[in-house]
C-alpha cells in the first residue's frame, strides 16, 4: 500500500509527465463572456491535490475526472494522453475560446480504485472553480452518481459531463431504482452525456456470447456497486430470455486480500458451464480470476469465464497471469480499435507512433471522442457553463474518433455495438462486435 506521501509522489509524477508530452496552447483570451469564465486572464487551476499541474495556457479550464491509481491506471494513463492530444491538435481552442487541462484523480492509493469521499470533494472543487466549464469523467458509474448532482447545481450554471466510459443506464434513463435520472439534475436540467452504450446494450451482449458459445447454465457474482450489480442484473435478465439456467446471483468480497476459492468450490457444486462476473479488474478482480481456474480449470474448459467492461483492459492479464486469463471473454461498449475507420484509424497511428502503448486500451479513443464532443458544445456556446451544459444534447457528431453519431435529448449515444474481446497469448484481441436485438434491451418510460 502506498502512503499518503506516495499519492503525492504519483500526482507530482503524472503532472511531470503532463507538462513535458503536451505543447503549449494559445495564451490569448476569449471574445466570449459569460459565468463559466476565468475573467480577462488565464484559468485558476483547481485547488486540489488529486489534479495534476495545468496544461495548456488558456481562459477556461477544461478538467478529467479519472481514477489514476490501482489496476484501472493502465487504461486511465492512456485515456489522459488522448484528452491531451486532441486538446494539442486543436490548439487549445473552441472557436474563439482557449482552454487549459488538468488531469484528476478520483482514486485513491489504498482502495486502489475510485473513492466515494474523493469524487465528491473533486466535483465540490470543479463547481467552486469558476474557471472550469468542462468535465470529461467519469470512469465508473458509482463516482458520476455523486458527481452529476453537485456539478449540475454549480454556481453560475451546470458544469457539462461527457463520460467517455459510464455505462449504468440510470445516469441517463429511467430504471428500476427510484428516482433515476432525475435525481442526477436537482436543477431540471440536464448536464450530463456519454459516448459509449450502457449496460442495457452490454448485459445482452454477453449473454448473446453465452449462448453462441454453447452456455447452458451460468453462476453470477457481482460487487454490489451501481455498475457491476447493474450489468449483472441486464446480463441475468437476457440469459433467462434465452433459454439460459441462472445457477445462483450472489455478491463476492472485493476487498483486496480476499481469496476465492472456497466461493469457486461453493460455485463448482452447481455444475455451471460458466461464470459471469459484474464487477472490475481494480476489485481484486486478479485474485478472483486465479482462484476460478485453481479451483474450476483453465476457462478453455468446462467453466467458462464473462467479464464486462470494468475487466476489458491489459492490466486484468497483468494482474493474473497470462496462463489464468486465457480464454477469458470480456465485453467492452462501441467497435475495436483496429476495425475504426477514417478520423479514427488516424487517430489510433496518430496516438500509437506518440506514446508506443503495449497494447491500446478499449477506452482510449472513447476518451478523445469525449473531448471532441466538449469542445464542440463549447464553440457552440457563449462560453458560460449553461449553454457548454445546452449544447451536449441533440446533436451530430461528424468526423469524430468513433465516426458519426448523434447524443439525444438524454445524453445517449445512439452507438449501441458491444465488442466481446477473448484473451489469447496474453493479450485481448477481438472475438466478435455485435448488437443486441431489441428485445434483449431493457427499458423503462
Amino acid at each position: 500500500m502506498r502512503s499518503v506521501s506516495g499519492r503525492a509522489m504519483m500526482v507530482a509524477a503524472v503532472a511531470l509527465s503532463l507538462a513535458v508530452a503536451a505543447g503549449c496552447g494559445s495564451s490569448g483570451g476569449s471574445s466570449n463572456g459569460g459565468s463559466g469564465g476565468g475573467g480577462g486572464g488565464s484559468a485558476t487551476p483547481v485547488n486540489s491535490s488529486t489534479c495534476a499541474a495545468p496544461v495548456g495556457k488558456g481562459q477556461y479550464e477544461i478538467v478529467s475526472d479519472l481514477p489514476m491509481q490501482g489496476a484501472s491506471s493502465h487504461q486511465t494513463k492512456q485515456m489522459v494522453q488522448a484528452i491531451e492530444m486532441i486538446l494539442e491538435q486543436n490548439h487549445w481552442k473552441a472557436g474563439n475560446i482557449t482552454l487549459q487541462y488538468q488531469a484528476c484523480d478520483d482514486s485513491t492509493a489504498q482502495a486502489g480504485t475510485w473513492d466515494s469521499a474523493t469524487c465528491s470533494a473533486n466535483a465540490n472543487a470543479y463547481a467552486q472553480d469558476t474557471s472550469v466549464i468542462g468535465n470529461i469523467g467519469t470512469f465508473n458509474s458509482g463516482c458520476a452518481e455523486l458527481e452529476a448532482p453537485v456539478l449540475n447545481r454549480a454556481p453560475g450554471g451546470s458544469v457539462a459531463m461527457v463520460s467517455p466510459a459510464n455505462t449504468w443506464p440510470g445516469l441517463t434513463q429511467k430504471t428500476k431504482t427510484p428516482g433515476e435520472p432525475e435525481k442526477y439534475f436537482p436543477t431540471g436540467k440536464r448536464s450530463y452525456a456519454r459516448v459509449v452504450a450502457a449496460d442495457n446494450f452490454q448485459g445482452p451482449a454477453l449473454a448473446l456470447t453465452a449462448q453462441q458459445l454453447g452456455v447452458k447454465s451460468v453462476y453470477i457474482l457481482d460487487d454490489k456497486q451501481a455498475y457491476g450489480l447493474g450489468v449483472a442484473t441486464y446480463f441475468r435478465d437476457a440469459a433467462k430470455k434465452l433459454g439460459i439456467q441462472i445457477k445462483g446471483f450472489a455478491a463476492y468480497n472485493t476487498k483486496t486480500g480476499t481469496n476465492y476459492q472456497a466461493l469457486m468450490q461453493q460455485i463448482g457444486a452447481t455444475h455451471p458451464d460458466a461464470i459471469m462476473v459484474g464487477g472490475l479488474v481494480c476489485e481484486n478482480g486478479g485474485q478472483l480470476i486465479k482462484d476460478k481456474v485453481s479451483v474450476l480449470g483453465p476457462n478453455t474448459g468446462n467453466v467458462k469465464l464473462l467479464l464486462p467492461d470494468g475487466f476489458t483492459t491489459q492490466s486484468t492479464i497483468d494482474e493474473s497471469g497470462a496462463k489464468n486469463a486465457e480464454g477469458l471473454y470480456s465485453s467492452v461498449a462501441g467497435v475495436p480499435p483496429d476495425q475504426l475507420k477514417g478520423a479514427g484509424a488516424t487517430f489510433v497511428q496518430d496516438f500509437t507512433n506518440k506514446y508506443h502503448p503495449d497494447a491500446l486500451d478499449p477506452y482510449t479513443p472513447y476518451a478523445a471522442a469525449a473531448t471532441q464532443v466538449l469542445l464542440n458544445a463549447i464553440k457552440a456556446s457563449d462560453g458560460s457553463r449553461a449553454s457548454i451544459s445546452q449544447h451536449l444534447f441533440g446533436v451530430t457528431v461528424k468526423d469524430s474518433v468513433l465516426g458519426t453519431f448523434s447524443i439525444d435529448q438524454n445524453g445517449d449515444t445512439n452507438q449501441g455495438s458491444m465488442t466481446v474481446d477473448v484473451a489469447k497469448g496474453g493479450k485481448l484481441v477481438t472475438y466478435k462486435v455485435l448488437t443486441p436485438p431489441s428485445n434483449l434491451v431493457e427499458t423503462f418510460h
